[in-house]
Formats: structure tokens, C-alpha cells, sequence
């Protein structure tokens, strides 16, 4: 068979006819300039490489050992009760524990089950004004099942939980009761039974929202009553307010300060001047359209705010590098969370 050679004028005239077409078509809307289409394409790289910094950036400021060799999360949740007495101050603590058990992961909970087999790193979680440790069940289980064993205390003189006359005065002194709930937990003699060395002897990480946020930074940032061994801290809605002395002198552990656009309570602000002061690695996120307690407790999008506290506490406590690079998606969830900062 001979080929014929292609005749210069047909492929001259399709062209042109194309031409007319796609200005046709562009006139009338069907189709963007190309300076559109490409604008819009380099937007939506701009967009996507920014995102990917981001992801790189938050996942090198993580630690890079890893706390043992567990299984990787979701685990089951075990969930048992213990009361420490502080005679020293006068201070008598209730305490809700959550942590991994064996078991197949839900959304149950094995009552003073023995914990899996592994050690896991501490969380505290320090509650707001006149709730108390329950009413962020949710959280606490979220994060159990990620691989922590998550203390919740309800403190004296501000839990629903235990008194019927709260008072907020006495929020100066929980950050003393979170040291000394940590001191009791790290002590193989006076951790429950079931959680006989499951506790792993390494930087503790604390989770507070509203006043309990403000126990949290304290323990965490505050010159008066620091802890050392606090390796993370993720405050909610919380502020830098009720404690004397100076705030990110002695030391600053990662920051992860989430707060709602909505908020009723605390003004946005608070948590952008934590996250301004704050002198080492640090996230700021917004809560879209969020309240004071709901996207901590019982919001739509509270599962999404438990997924980023969950991965930045095992970036930071357990070097996990997998959690480190989910967390520039975690913080940027479309109508839920926005990534308002980081560094």
C-alpha cells in the first residue's frame, strides 16, 4: 500500500476551523480563555504545593523515635476509675482513665479491663468551668483508641462532677493538681492494677479547653508551675490568663491551639496570643462556625478536631512520622477545620 502524503492545505483549514470553534465557544461561555484555564490551574497548584509545605514543615518539627513497637491504632478502649488524695494541699481527685485494651476497635468500652500489651504515653485532659471529666467522653475515647492512656481529672472545686457550687477562683490550682495526677500515674506503686506498667516513662502530653485550656497552658508555658515533663500541649479555646508569672520563658513544648470562629465564651484572639508567644513548634486551627464546647463534645465535627489531636500528640509524644504528615490534611478539612497558622 502507498501512503499518501498529508496535504499541507486540509491540516491548514482544520486548524483554522477549530479555531473559529473554540472562540465561538468561548464568546458565549462554554469555554474559559485559556489565560483563565491557566490561572485557575496555577491557583489550584499554588494551592496544593502550599499544603504540601505545610505537611513537610509540621512533620520535621516532630520527633523522629517511636515509643516501642505497638500495633498501629485504632485500638480497643478500656475505662476504669481511681481517686488520688493530694494531703499536702488538701486536694482530693477523682480520676477517669481510658486506654487501649485488646479487642476488636468500637465505639464500647471494657470496664477495668488490663490494658494491652505495650506501654503507651500519658495524656492529661483538663475539663472546663462547671462541666466536668465526662462531658468530653468522646475526645478522651478518641484518644485512647490512638494509642494513649488518657487521665481525665475532675479537679475540687470546678467539676459538675463533684460540686454543686463551682468556683472559678480555684482554676489557679489545677495546674499544681495536673503535676500531681502525673506524679501518681508515673509511679508503678500507685497506678491501678490494670494499667501495671502499660504507662510509658516519657514527655507527658496535657489537653485542656476553656479553663481547663488555661490549666493546660499553665502546666505546659506559665513560669510559676511549668512541668518538664510535659512534651506537647493542645489547648481549646483557652487563653493565657489566671496564673501569675511570665508566659514562654522556661520553656515551650509543641503548641496545638484550636478554637471556634463562633465562640461565644473566649474571643478568637485568645488563642491567636498563645500561638503568637509561643516560641516552638506551633499550629493554630479554626473551628468553622464553631461554638465554645460543641466541636470539643458533641458537634458534627468533633470527630475531625479528635483526629487532629490525636495525630499531633502522636507526632510528638510517640514519634510517629506517618501522624506527622497527616497533619497538614488534618488541620485543613473543608467546612470543619482551617489551618490559620504554623510554624
Amino acid at each position: 500500500m502507498t501512503l499518501r502524503p498529508r496535504r499541507r492545505g486540509a491540516a491548514v483549514l482544520s486548524g483554522t476551523v477549530l479555531t473559529v470553534i473554540m472562540c465561538v465557544l468561548v464568546s458565549v461561555g462554554f469555554v474559559a480563555p485559556a489565560s483563565s484555564l491557566t490561572l485557575r490551574a496555577a491557583s489550584t497548584t499554588a494551592a496544593r504545593a502550599k499544603k504540601r509545605r505545610t505537611s513537610r514543615r509540621l512533620a520535621a518539627a516532630a520527633p523522629q523515635t517511636v515509643v516501642g513497637t505497638l500495633p498501629a491504632p485504632p485500638y480497643a478502649v478500656g475505662v476504669t476509675h481511681v481517686t488520688y488524695v493530694d494531703a499536702a494541699r488538701g486536694r482530693t481527685i477523682p480520676v477517669t482513665l481510658r486506654y487501649p485494651v485488646m479487642g476488636t476497635a468500637g465505639d464500647g468500652e471494657a470496664q477495668d479491663e488490663i490494658a494491652d500489651v505495650g506501654e503507651y504515653p500519658l495524656v492529661v485532659l483538663a475539663h472546663g468551668f462547671d462541666v466536668s471529666a465526662e462531658t468530653y467522653r468522646a475526645l478522651e475515647h478518641q484518644l485512647a483508641a490512638a494509642g494513649f492512656v488518657v487521665a481525665a481529672p475532675d479537679f475540687p472545686l470546678t467539676s459538675s462532677a463533684v460540686t454543686d457550687s463551682p468556683d472559678e477562683s480555684d482554676v489557679s490550682n489545677q495546674a499544681a493538681d495536673v503535676s500531681f495526677v502525673i506524679t501518681e500515674l508515673l509511679d508503678p506503686s500507685s497506678v491501678p492494677d490494670g494499667l501495671s506498667g502499660a504507662i510509658a516513662d516519657t514527655p507527658v502530653g496535657v489537653v485542656g479547653h476553656s479553663d481547663g485550656g488555661v490549666t493546660a497552658a499553665a502546666v505546659a508555658y506559665n513560669s510559676t508551675v511549668a512541668d518538664p515533663r510535659i512534651g506537647a500541649a493542645v489547648i481549646l479555646s483557652g487563653a493565657e490568663a489566671r496564673y501569675d508569672g511570665l508566659w514562654f520563658t522556661t520553656q515551650s513544648p509543641p503548641l496545638l491551639a484550636v478554637h471556634g470562629t463562633d465562640d461565644e465564651v473566649n474571643p478568637l484572639a485568645s488563642s491567636e496570643q498563645l500561638f503568637d508567644d509561643a516560641t516552638g513548634s506551633k499550629m493554630l486551627v479554626t473551628v468553622d462556625g464553631g461554638s465554645h464546647l460543641g466541636p470539643f463534645t458533641t458537634d458534627t465535627g468533633e470527630p475531625a478536631v479528635g483526629a487532629l489531636v490525636g495525630d499531633f500528640l502522636r507526632a510528638h509524644l510517640s514519634g510517629d512520622a506517618a501522624a506527622a504528615q497527616r497533619l497538614g490534611n488534618d488541620a485543613d478539612v473543608a467546612g470543619v477545620l482551617s489551618l490559620a497558622a504554623a510554624a
